[in-house]
């Protein structure tokens, strides 16, 4: 998360997020394995990191003893001004069209 300017952090005091899970959490669908009792569709982190990197930030997430710490830092600069974008899964988006992404 270098050459950010923006940061918003999330915090809260949840379930946490067993290790298992941490490499499958930004997926679709994914709901963690603590999670069962707990409704969701397993989209809300999907669509927060899509969001994210369609403008040209990121998202980590940090485990806690207690629930979980979500950072998304985002460039101050103008999307246009920022070319290509690489995503999470390494392909990179033109910032111009959110559809086209290159793997």
């Amino acid at each position: 998360m270098e050459h950010r300017d923006h940061i918003l952090i999330v915090e809260d005091t949840g379930i946490g997020i067993p290790d298992d899970d941490l490499p499958r959490l930004f997926e679709r669908f994914h709901r963690g394995r603590n999670a069962a009792s707990h409704p969701g569709s397993g989209l809300g982190l999907a669509i927060v990191l899509a969001v994210v990197e369609a403008h040209g930030g990121d998202v980590a997430v940090e485990k806690r003893s207690v629930g979980a710490r979500f950072t998304v830092s985002l460039p101050r600069t103008n999307r246009a001004e920022l070319g290509a974008v690489k995503t999470r899964n390494g392909c990179t988006r033109d910032t111009e069209s959110t559809a086209s992404a290159r793997c």
